[in-house]
């Protein structure tokens, strides 16, 4: 079984401390299951546990080939071998976990040391979690909390959660302890369930584990908590998105796997799940967009300004920063008018405009430890004690949605929100409360922080929202992430999860996720899912020019050629059409075939971007008056033009008409003249042999922090052009000598 593949090579490539997994795979992967199951013998003899499994191996792989030498006929030989092989992944992993416990620095085995120390048991530190949780409950309805209970319940949780993420690998009977404290989710305890499934999803992160896949699998299965369902699901979809090969080849999981497809709410829930995971592609995209475009040409506006654009956003949303005449032409010119409709659109379609304000409020020590990244939020957590949020705060009706359960808001930005606000002195936290409405609709609260208001949306989905948000927060922010495997760091192939694959192959989802892809511009995931909508749907002149387009953006330009021609079979008359095969023949450098389409695709145009670009497809073929001819037509119907004015000075310096380019150029080097335009009248002047004027125009554009060879190699780099022309290499190397 030369082709079997382990399934976590993304794990395998953060960790380079696996030897004996990495051997292990490799032997598998040549199916050389003896000398494997000699090699794992011979490594880990004074391992029990190891010992066991590679026992139990050897047993079932005699067994399996003296039934095979006999002619035994057998269809679940297969299977057989994949468990066989699985079985010693799992020994490979404990062989090297129980290796780097002792010695490595990463937190997970800092962790797993000291988890080792504990003399508590699982059971027992549940036990006490449930007593403390009830002593506090009746503290807090008399309001008398005592400070040294309740922080004996913040260390539980941190406790228990270590515990579950550095829990060995297959430990069935802590796994059904935890299982039935999630599934009984009693009062007082459901802080524990929830910490309790993402310390699952960590340790399953950095190992994989069958039976701790299988206990979310058990969990999902038969919880009635919307809430738990939306998490678990969430963690299942990542793991197998993590360890599919692993998964897929293990008999009896795709067996259970079977029934999230054959169930309709199943089906629904991992419909939206994966469209939360997809829209994680948004949020860094969100975050560069307000980092480095938006927040630098605000800072550039001036204190006045900016007060007036926060004032305009708080008051009327972003949709009316472009409507005020004051400054809606310097946004306009700016650009960032553009870039606020663009995130106006990505938030009423549920993107995560939060990441960016909330990733600078993580530098608290709170967020150091990586329980609290996970922990749902609740104001009596010994961390917010010291905020003494004054009660009349506590009571503001904004302030209430948005720590609410109805708030889009994921929990690790409402710490970050009221750590924050326990840092602002008093008399400024009470001046900014006072200036929130007394009373705030929770549909408009809802939409201004780009959610879906909670009664026309079901639990479950803004549940998998919130965590999801929670999850890409940690690993795109706590200060040691890269110790982990970032689930976030590649987009989610939902189409090869194991089991629920086919099922997501549904034209309408992949339609909805291209599109999405598209419309945001990564055109390296939109790609595939073109080919599939092809491939079911046949010839769709959108989805073959959606194809091209996207090709053609991830630089395919052959691949792109081959879609738009397919596209044009359908669609022959598309004006938008012809220019892409245009442009995509001048990317080949076939300037005929390109100057045929821009032809018949602009027909009688006057548009000066349009004309222009003939103007050049005919200069590149040495066409120069025909050019020549277009740009002069553009100058008619669009005079005044200065991007125009240059290029007419180019070509008529090229048809050797020196005036006539010196009469172009000189109105673009008067006052603040850019670099390029110098070098273009110098250029002229020096084919002209009026070499001290092209001296002169040359030396406005030596800058002091240049190197000599810096402002050299920027005259020089056209020269070849001067040569055709008649200019001389020896005058024009005198002339940059006298620059000296």
């Amino acid at each position: 079984m030369s082709d079997f593949n382990t399934g976590d090579s993304a794990c395998q490539n953060v960790r380079k401390d696996t030897p004996i997994y990495e051997k292990t795979s490799a032997l598998l992967a040549q199916g050389r299951i003896k000398d494997c199951i000699l090699f794992l013998s011979n490594e880990e003899s004074a391992n029990p546990e190891v010992s066991q499994k590679v026992r139990m191996a050897d047993s079932t792989y005699n067994l399996l080939l003296q039934y095979f030498l006999d002619g035994v006929e057998d269809e679940s030989r297969s299977d057989q071998l994949n468990d066989i092989k699985n079985l010693l992944l799992d020994a490979a992993s404990v062989a090297d976990r129980s290796h780097l416990i002792p010695v490595s620095d990463r937190t997970y085995y800092a962790e797993s040391r000291l988890a080792s120390y504990r003399p508590t048991s699982l059971s027992s530190l549940l036990s006490r979690f449930r007593e403390v949780a009830a002593m506090l409950m009746l503290q807090e309805s008399a309001e008398e909390v005592d400070p040294k209970l309740r922080n004996e319940r913040d260390t539980l949780l941190s406790t228990i959660f270590n515990y579950v993420w550095t829990l060995g690998i297959g430990d069935r009977e802590e796994l059904r302890i935890l299982r039935d404290v999630v599934l009984g989710n009693s009062e007082g305890v459901e802080v524990v369930s929830v910490q309790i499934l993402s310390a699952l999803y960590l340790a399953l992160n950095e190992w994989y584990d069958r039976e701790k896949f299988l206990t979310l699998l058990s969990i999902y299965e038969s919880t009635v908590d919307e809430r738990i369902a939306a998490r678990t699901l969430t963690l299942i979809i990542l793991v197998m998105a993590q360890y599919g090969n692993r998964i897929s080849s293990d008999r009896k999981i795709m067996e259970r796997l079977q029934g999230l497809r054959d169930s309709l709410v199943s089906y629904r829930r991992l419909r939206e799940i994966i469209r939360v995971l997809v829209r994680t592609r948004d949020t860094d995209r969100i975050s560069r967009i307000m980092q480095t475009e938006l927040m630098p040409n605000m800072l550039k506006m001036g204190p006045d300004m900016l007060n007036r654009l926060k004032e305009a956003s708080r008051q009327t949303g972003l949709d009316a920063l472009e409507e005020n005449p004051e400054w809606e032409e310097m946004m306009e010119k700016s650009g960032m008018a553009e870039k606020l409709r663009e995130l106006t659109e990505i938030q009423m379609e549920g993107g995560d405009v939060l990441m960016f304000a909330f990733s600078n409020l993580k530098g608290f020590p709170f967020f150091r430890y990586v329980p609290n990244w996970f922990i749902p939020f609740f104001l009596n957590h010994g961390a917010l004690a010291q905020s003494q949020l004054p009660s009349y705060i506590k009571e503001q009706p904004g302030f209430k949605l948005m720590m609410g359960d109805e708030s889009a808001i994921c929990d690790s930005d409402k710490y970050s929100l009221m750590l924050s606000m326990s840092s602002i002195p008093e008399a400024q936290r009470s001046a900014m409360f006072s200036q929130l409405p007394a009373n705030i609709d929770k549909n408009e609260f809802s939409e201004a922080m780009g959610s879906i208001p909670k009664s026309s949306r079901p639990e479950f989905d803004l549940e998998a929202e919130k965590f999801a948000k929670n999850l890409y927060r940690f690993f795109k922010l706590f200060p040691k992430r890269n110790e982990f495997f970032d689930p976030f760091e590649k987009p989610l192939d939902f189409v090869s999860l194991p089991a629920i694959g086919e099922l997501m192959r549904e034209e309408e989802i992949i339609a909805l996720i291209a599109n999405f892809y598209f419309r945001r511009g990564y055109h390296t995931e939109a790609i595939p899912m073109f080919k599939m909508l092809i491939k079911a749907q046949g010839g769709d002149h959108h989805l073959w020019e959606h194809l091209g387009y996207s090709l053609e953006k991830t630089g395919d330009i052959k691949g792109a050629l081959e879609a738009y021609m397919k596209a044009e079979l359908f669609n022959p008359g598309s004006r938008w059409l012809l220019r892409r095969i245009g442009e995509v023949y001048r990317a080949l450098g076939n300037l005929a075939m390109a100057e045929d389409y821009l032809q018949r695709a602009f027909g009688e145009t006057e548009e000066a971007e349009e004309l222009t670009l003939l103007a050049d497809i005919l200069r590149e073929q040495g066409k120069i008056e025909d050019a020549k001819r277009l740009l002069y037509k553009i100058d008619y119907l669009h005079p005044g033009n200065l991007e125009l004015n240059r290029e007419i000075a180019r070509i008529e310096a090229e048809s050797g008409n020196f005036e006539k380019a010196l009469d172009r150029v000189r109105p673009l080097t008067r006052g603040n003249a850019s670099d390029e335009d110098l070098r273009l009248e110098g250029d002229i002047l020096f084919l002209m042999r009026r070499f001290s004027e092209a001296a002169e125009s040359y030396r406005h554009t030596i800058h002091p922090d240049q190197k000599r060879r810096e402002w050299k190699g920027e005259i020089l780099r056209n020269f070849e052009r001067l040569e055709n022309l008649g200019g001389r290499r020896d005058e024009m190397l005198l002339l940059l000598e006298s620059l000296l």
